[in-house]
């Protein structure tokens, strides 16, 4: 089914505590992904269905006594569809498909030419990235730079989640973005786009992020949001996200809409922001 270019997973659970998944695609600015092969169709890394990812693992100290600090890194991964490092499907109401990240995970380099550059997940998903200590877990160059399905611009340059929870503690977004192509509109959230269910970010770190429209950082709609103690960069330190249109670091959005734009929903949402 050309998903999952160095892993697949259906319904079972695996653990990539350390080690490098490398798709060797190069250089994956907006311009040469357009014509680049894909390593996949969705997951250009990993496509995991109906199941558990774990990645990472915090330091630890061997039988020597020495301390032990594993690294998993993911990069130069390209998915022609959804999930240029990792696409999650195929979860219920009753058994969420999840991806869980923490220690020292590097998501590098990654681009979806729909959804999602480093993770997308399309709903009933649980993503949680927790760093082992400030920054230590990282998105990096992460693109989403194009929606065919509705004509859109990219969406969700680092994770893309749609009525899933997301949870992402002492993370660094730095470079990511939310693109688009030719005369396609509306790309939102360079470094995180979620719609509907919850998001909540701690002690992150959003540098050099952009999206073509809305949320130069982080774009929600429809979410619960919590941010406590998260920073974004600065014009004075040349680290600043922007974004074409509103919210230059972060866009919140009460109201949810469909894949066509058309409002479906004026639930209201709460939004907390401590910084």
């Amino acid at each position: 089914n050309n998903n999952g270019g160095a892993v697949y997973l259906e319904h079972t659970d695996a653990y990539l505590r350390s080690g490098t998944i490398d798709g060797h695609t190069g250089d994956q600015s907006q311009t040469s992904a357009v014509n680049m092969p894909a390593n996949a169709y969705r997951g250009g890394a990993v496509y995991v269905s109906g199941g558990n990812l774990v990645m990472g693992k915090d330091s630890y100290q061997n039988d020597g006594g020495d301390t032990m600090t594993p690294v998993i890194t993911v990069k130069n991964c390209l998915a022609d569809n959804d999930g240029g490092g990792i696409y999650l499907a195929d979860g219920t109401e009753e058994s969420l498909v999840t991806v869980q990240m923490s220690g020292r995970v590097n998501m590098e380099n990654l681009v979806a030419r729909e959804f999602g550059g480093g993770i997308c997940a399309h709903g009933y998903a649980e993503i949680s990235a927790k760093g082992e200590a400030s920054d230590s877990l990282s998105f990096k160059h992460c693109v989403s730079y194009y929606n065919s399905y509705n004509n859109r611009g990219g969406q969700g340059g680092g994770i893309f989640a749609g009525n899933s929870t997301v949870s992402i503690e002492n993370t660094k977004f730095d470079s990511c973005n939310a693109t688009l192509t030719g005369s396609v509109t509306g790309a939102g959230g360079g470094a995180v786009y979620t719609s509907g269910d919850s998001l909540t970010l701690k002690n992150d770190m959003f540098l050099n992020c952009s999206s073509s429209s809305k949320g130069g950082a982080v774009f929600s709609v429809a979410t619960t949001l919590t941010a406590t103690d998260c920073t974004f960069g600065t014009e004075t330190a040349g680290t600043a996200c922007y974004s074409g249109s509103e919210g230059g670091a972060l866009c919140h959005y009460d109201t949810a809409y469909d894949e066509n734009g058309y409002n479906y929903s004026n639930t209201p949402t709460k939004t907390t922001i401590d910084h």
